[in-house]
């Protein structure tokens, strides 16, 4: 009976060491998803196409894109009223903010460009060679991320980490500058990621200052947003080691029961 119950105890502690634990991804999820969109404007549909507003860049789908012309900068469309490419510039050029809802530590985001979807595959001048990035708490008051210039554009998707984090719940994009020369934005989906708040260290807080020095790591693997991922622990590393345990207390009070009985 000892050597049972031994072997009993050395297979629920087997079970519990390796049965794989899923990662708690509650910090790496795309916040950013079907979130709220303003823009500075976006081509208007002809007919029934409906895959080129502002919306697509955060509904999920990777062949829809937010897309762009100078004549749809702040304006109807009609290129005979659009606004000179100086102002454009001055400007900062096609913007999109994302409101998130609530405040968040903002700690990465990804673009998809232009080359990365099915309409544009390939298609690299149609890319960024330049973009800016900016968060704010309160729609207003805008601090800097992030600006990058001269960027290599073979690189269809941007990825990167904001260490320290910054807090934020409106994530602002800007462009002026497409790879092609005609300021026309194409981006097919653009994600933010927020850090675990458990993750801060202890007495540190998430920036609410601005990103001066431009400590945004280049070319981090970002996580991908994966509904199926788990959140915890796998529920199977309690409930076999629980099942094991009633069966041996079952059974270890069944030979007590019929020592007695003898």
């Amino acid at each position: 009976m000892k050597r049972f119950l031994c072997l009993l105890t050395a297979f629920t502690l087997f079970l519990t060491l390796c049965l794989p634990v899923k990662a708690d991804t509650a910090g790496e999820k795309n916040i950013a998803l079907k979130c709220p969109v303003t823009s500075s404007g976006y081509i208007k549909p002809d007919g029934a196409e409906d895959s080129e507003k502002d919306t697509c860049i955060n509904d999920g789908n990777p062949n829809t894109k937010w897309c762009a012309r100078i004549e749809d900068y702040l304006n109807d469309g009609k290129p005979e009223t659009a606004v000179s490419i100086d102002k454009f510039t001055s400007d900062g050029g096609h913007w999109v903010c994302i409101d998130l809802g609530k405040e968040y530590p903002i700690n990465g985001f990804k673009i998809n460009q232009a080359s990365t979807g099915d309409r544009d595959k390939g298609r690299t001048d149609f890319n960024m060679k330049q973009y800016a990035v900016e968060v704010s708490t309160d729609n207003k008051n805008w601090l800097p991320v992030t600006e990058e210039d001269n960027l290599n554009l073979d690189e269809g998707i941007i990825e990167r980490t904001v260490d320290p984090p910054m807090m934020g719940r409106w994530f602002k994009l800007s462009t002026y500058a497409p790879a092609s020369g005609v300021p026309t934005v194409r981006l097919y989906e653009l994600e933010v990621y927020a850090a675990d708040p458990s993750s801060i260290t202890a007495g540190s807080t998430a920036s609410t200052g601005g990103n001066p020095d431009n400590t945004v790591a280049r070319n981090t693997p970002m996580p991908v947003n994966d509904d199926n991922q788990g959140k915890g622990i796998s529920p199977w590393v309690i409930i076999i080691p629980a099942a094991v345990i009633v069966i041996a207390g079952g059974v270890t009070g069944f030979v007590i029961l019929k020592k007695k009985r003898k």
